[in-house]
């Protein structure tokens, strides 16, 4: 058989109600703020273990930490967001100048049958040069 303060300390260590309540009202504390404060909040309550009880202190820290994942899961879904819209853009982008393309293309080709650029003079002659008469 336990000794009866062994006993108290496995019931002290469940989480009650009152452990609860408070874990609740310190994440809800937290979910607005900065990652970077709540990291320096989880190291103070670290090296604040005199003060307080092992267990409350392990806790908080808990509770701080699982709040700063869900700020940092957050930040990364509209990080994820903005990244999948501007793939996006760059993809309808991507189109638009395919057919600017296609249609500069399409007009080069229509406008050299219609207009032929001149054929070089063969080899070994000479292009005659274009003679010019004064206007009287």
């Amino acid at each position: 058989m336990k000794p009866r303060a062994a006993q108290q300390d496995v019931r002290f260590l469940m989480p009650t109600e009152l452990h609860t309540t408070e874990a609740k009202k310190i994440v809800a504390s937290d979910l607005n703020r900065d990652p970077s404060a709540l990291l320096t909040d989880i190291v103070a309550e670290g090296k604040d273990h005199e003060s307080r009880s092992g267990d409350v202190v392990i806790m908080n820290m808990i509770a701080k930490f699982s709040t700063l994942l869900v700020v940092l899961g957050r930040e990364l879904d509209n990080a994820q967001r903005t990244v999948a819209r501007l793939t996006w853009a760059i993809f309808l982008l991507t189109v638009v100048l395919l057919i600017l393309t296609g249609a500069q293309v399409y007009f080069a080709y229509v406008g050299a049958k219609s207009d032929p650029i001149p054929s070089p003079a063969p080899s070994g002659q000479r292009p005659q040069p274009a003679t010019v008469t004064p206007s009287k």
